[in-house]
């Protein structure tokens, strides 16, 4: 048992840098950047990540057990911002952001 309290306290330590990617994805994907510039980097980087993963099989694996391992250690931690984070991620929709005219185009 001590070796999982070893590794539950080694991903506090590192647990930083997951959330500021997340954070950064939050603030990223929710910000109405497309709505006030015509930019379409939210679509570009929200595709980037979610579309590729789910047509690239082995891809698609990794990302899911690497989602339910954060999940999990998120749990054990008691880590409340690191679990709705991973909420956001998880069911974020990339066409929320898009134009009629974009909504189904995929850029990647």
């Amino acid at each position: 048992m001590s070796s999982m309290k070893d590794y539950v306290n080694h991903f506090r330590k590192i647990s930083w840098s997951v959330k500021l990617f997340l954070l950064i994805f939050l603030i990223i994907a929710s910000l109405p950047i497309h709505s006030l510039t015509g930019s379409n980097i939210q679509s570009i980087i929200a595709d980037g990540i979610y579309h590729y993963t789910n047509y690239n099989k082995p891809l698609m694996f990794i990302t899911h057990v690497l989602i339910t391992m954060l999940f999990i250690l998120a749990y054990l931690t008691d880590d409340a911002i690191l679990f709705g984070l991973l909420l956001f991620f998880n069911f974020h929709d990339t066409d929320r952001n898009k134009d009629k005219k974009d909504k189904g185009k995929w850029y990647i």
